[in-house]
């Protein structure tokens, strides 16, 4: 079945659903961002060991491809959320002009 023949209830139920799943990767990101940065720190801090472990040593610790490999991953995630967001929002907009 086609978007275009659901009824208006039906589509507003997708769009609701394209929008749940843009906010849930925008917030799985938002996680990501502050959680592990913060683990990293107190795993440093609860280690007996005279080491540091700063974000900006681990970032430099990287090679090329696996930098280029996490921001393009954190690119595409955004990508998707922000269509997701998008086409949820105008398949609610098109359910409301129909009724």
């Amino acid at each position: 079945m086609k978007l275009k023949e659901l009824s208006p209830k039906a589509r507003e139920a997708y769009g609701h659903s394209m929008i749940d799943a843009g906010m849930a990767i925008f917030k799985a990101l938002i996680l990501l961002v502050t959680v592990v940065p913060i683990s990293v720190i107190f795993k440093s801090l609860t280690d007996n060991k005279d080491t540091q472990v700063t974000l900006v040593t681990a970032i430099e610790r990287m090679s090329p491809g696996e930098y280029f490999m996490l921001m393009s991953f954190f690119f595409l995630s955004l990508t998707l959320g922000c269509i997701f967001r998008r086409r949820g929002l105008l398949h609610i907009h098109e359910a409301e002009r129909r009724q």
